[in-house]
């Protein structure tokens, strides 16, 4: 099977496939390579070229060598499954439709396929649990043998969907590649291909923490898929047992040659929960999916990436796209949200991919957080350094070069990288705001993340650090120093410190002036002022920073980008009267964010730092209050409609009781709901409404 580009050289035979009836894999291959992704055809890998043109649908003008070809093919090849084999069963008399392929369901089947935990997130209706059926089928009928596939999900009810869509998947592939038989088991509970000895299982939400680790330990599956883990019962008890218990399964199928592997699937859960608290702890640790991936050398460098960009004990990676992402129109998601008739935090959940519980208290305007979401949006360019370190650039790659003399100003918030907090870093042009680029990092030697660091300021000349100094980050900074001191690098200029901030001129000049050895020494003397220790109180305390976040939103909220860090601004809560992350949530960019804008608005001295203290922040464009004010009043709307929904209610109730004391109640109601509103300024003229349906009850 084709995934890594250097793998197109075991099969000299391959061609890819441009001619394919499937355009939806052409248009994705075009996108990668729109996205300069230099592996963008391995989803159209033919290994047979005789059979190219051939449709394996067209049975009766097949001849028997061809079948066999095709099957042969689908053997080795799963993207020629996907591509050319299967189809999406026919829905209200329609025919059945070939398979499309979106970013979600071609990097969820690559890094199943190169043995990488995966959590994959969607919104409702956009094929999550379908394309996931599609895989089992194929893992089913062509790709094991003498193995198991197992389901955990949420109920009965979604287990037998699962069963019923696997055996519709089968009665769309030609007949000569379907494998199941009348022996094979046909109920609503599991699935057999007797033809293989392979067999699907399936689990379902259990009633007590004993049942569900019982029924996880029962799993002997080198292959698990859970789906909507946030909504099954005691899933915390039952995914550490069902994968421990399979871990001997997985190393039969590793020897062997043959597909492993876990796959979470869902839509994003209520974190107040316990299975949503435990789930959204896993989506926290996962290392997050970009297409550069595809251009790894090997499945050793993509695991080597994945174990330093993913923090926990399952080293997962996250797979998380909009609507948007996958061809969707907003006007399509507003049509299936009104459909569905989702609310509030309902909707955000089922529909925008947001892990919020109803009526938790943001400490951020909703208005602020809103707009911020919708000028999320991905990195133009994502670099993995020689240091094998990710960074999310929002430039164009050919704009990175012009950087590297202009100012920029860089946040930091440290760890001891040792799979618990985050390194988040966070780097803006001063003068607009603008984010740059961002990365996170988890898991590293602090030693070669340093000298990372140290070669992002060797590279970029005017790059200033703003570095929050605790646990590692004095050693980060120490390691930078020694490294940039002998290139004629000045500390003092590129990470901000407090000798250069409450500027006694004595001692700045003579910071700037040294150099070696001598200036080796005063930064080792004056290393305590580097950086800002986020202390209790004071200049440099963790409030300073949140005070003033909705501000730097409300002024370049629309120039934040970062997904990640508009992610973690959502999940704020208010803590004992401050703003703070959440038991199970991160703030590490959060925090790098803030230290950038700090030094924007706080910092003195900043042209020593080569930043023109005159322009900072002068050529921002301010989120326009139009979009704000249109933000509020359709929530303002929706919150209306909602009372106006309910008195509507209220009104038939009024006209179908007939107990004086329950009318004399609602009519309170009414009323008090009626003065509510006029004290906002809206009116619904309702005492003409009561007299009216009480009149016409007395006269019936």
């Amino acid at each position: 099977m084709i995934l890594f580009k250097q793998d197109w050289n075991k099969y000299p035979g391959a061609i890819i496939d441009l001619t394919t009836k499937n355009k939806s894999f052409v248009r994705l291959a075009g996108l990668l390579r729109e996205m300069g992704i230099k592996n963008n055809t391995f989803m159209l890998a033919l290994h047979n070229p005789r059979i190219k043109g051939l449709n394996p649908h067209d049975e009766d003008n097949l001849t028997l060598d061809q079948k066999i070809m095709i099957a042969e093919e689908v053997a080795i090849n799963p993207w020629y499954y996907f591509r050319e084999v299967v189809k999406a069963p026919a829905l209200s008399g329609t025919e059945p439709t070939p398979y499309r392929a979106n970013r979600f369901n071609i990097a969820l089947y690559w890094l199943f396929f190169t043995h990488v935990m995966v959590l994959g997130i969607l919104g409702r209706q956009q094929g999550k649990s379908f394309g996931m059926d599609v895989l089992n089928r194929g893992i089913l009928n062509f790709w094991t043998q003498n193995t198991s596939v197992t389901l955990i999900t949420k109920s009965n009810d979604l287990r037998m969907e699962n069963i019923e869509r696997l055996k519709k998947i089968e009665l769309t592939l030609p007949t000569y590649l379907r494998m199941t038989t009348k022996k094979d088991a046909n109920n609503t509970q599991y699935l057999t291909v007797n033809r293989n000895d392979n067999k699907l299982n399936t689990i379902v939400a259990q009633k007590s923490r004993v049942a569900a680790n019982s029924a996880g330990r029962g799993n002997t599956s080198p292959i698990i898929q859970v789906d909507e883990g946030p909504f099954i019962t005691f899933v915390e008890y039952m995914i550490p047992a069902a994968l421990a218990s399979g871990g001997e399964a997985v190393e039969a199928a590793r020897k062997n040659g043959m597909p492993y592997g876990t796959i979470f699937t869902t839509t994003a859960g209520d974190p107040s929960t316990e299975s949503g608290e435990y789930m959204y702890g896993v989506y926290e640790n996962c290392a997050i999916f970009n297409e550069i991936l595809y251009d790894m050398k090997d499945e050793a460098e993509l695991h080597a990436w994945v174990e330093k960009h993913a923090r926990g004990v399952f080293r997962m990676v996250l797979i998380e796209y909009n609507h948007n992402q996958l061809g969707y129109s907003d006007e399509w998601l507003a049509d299936r949200i009104r459909r569905a008739g989702a609310k509030g935090a309902a909707a955000d959940r089922d529909f925008f991919n947001k892990w919020v519980s109803a009526g938790e208290d943001k400490p951020i305007d909703a208005n602020v957080l809103r707009m911020i979401d919708n000028y999320s949006k991905d990195p133009v360019y994502v670099e993995v350094t020689k240091h094998g370190y990710t960074i999310n650039w929002y430039i164009p790659k050919e704009d990175i070069e012009a950087y590297k003399t202009r100012a920029l100003v860089a946040g930091m918030d440290t760890s001891n990288a040792i799979g618990k907090d985050d390194i988040g870093m966070k780097a803006v042009d001063p003068y607009t705001g603008r984010t740059v680029f961002t990365g996170k990092y988890n898991d590293v030697n602090l030693g070669s993340y340093a000298e990372f660091i140290a070669d992002l300021t060797i590279m970029f000349e005017d790059l200033l650090w703003v570095v929050e100094n605790r646990s590692s980050a004095m050693g980060i900074m120490d390691t930078v120093a020694k490294i940039i001191i002998p290139l004629g690098i000045n500390p003092f200029r590129r990470m901000f410190n407090w000798v250069v901030n409450d500027g006694k001129d004595e001692v700045i000049k003579e910071v700037l002036s040294a150099k070696n050895r001598t200036l080796y020494d005063l930064y080792i003397q004056h290393k305590k002022d580097f950086g800002y220790a986020t202390s209790g109180g004071g200049r440099s305390s963790r409030d300073n920073l949140y005070n003033e976040l909705e501000k730097s939103l409300k002024y370049i909220g629309n120039v934040l980008y970062d997904k990640s860090i508009i992610t973690q601004i959502n999940k704020l809560v208010r803590k004992n009267g401050r703003i703070d992350h959440g038991p199970k949530d991160h703030d590490d960019l959060v925090i790098a964010h803030m230290l950038s804008w700090f030094f924007l608005t706080q910092a003195n001295n900043t042209d020593i730092y080569n930043i023109n203290s005159k322009r900072i922040l002068r050529n921002i464009n301010i989120i326009d209050s139009d979009i704000v004010d249109d933000i509020a009043k359709e929530e303002q709307r929706e919150a209306l409609q909602e009372i106006y929904d309910y008195v509507d209610t209220l009104l038939e109730e009024l006209s179908n009781v007939n107990n004086i004391y329950q009318e004399q109640k609602i009519v309170q109601r009414i009323k008090k709901i009626e003065s509510d509103l006029n004290l906002h300024g809206e009116s619904m003229n309702l005492g003409s409404r009561i007299e009216e349906i009480i009149e016409s009850k007395r006269k019936r």
